[in-house]
């Protein structure tokens, strides 16, 4: 299984952002946010009344849903 164990912290600069800069920018950054959706900053990723992440909660962060459903649902992301 691979991941972080139980104590270590992820580092959302180092290891989070890089993934968010190359998959999801181009549709949910400054320039273009489909779905009212921001993750070019963390603070607006984690923001909100649904915030897309939810530290330390992946089962109710937003983000991870849409990463999980099958990939014919329409909700699916990255769609490229």
């Amino acid at each position: 299984a691979q991941g972080n164990p139980p104590d270590e912290r992820v580092d959302f600069v180092k290891q989070v952002a890089p993934v968010l800069l190359e998959r999801c920018i181009d549709c949910h950054g400054p320039d273009k946010q489909k779905g009212d959706l921001r993750l070019d900053q963390r603070a607006l990723a984690f923001a909100g009344e649904t915030p897309s992440l939810v530290s330390g909660k992946p089962d109710e962060s937003e983000f991870l849903r849409r990463l999980a459903v099958p990939a014919d649902d329409d909700e699916l992301m990255p769609q490229k």
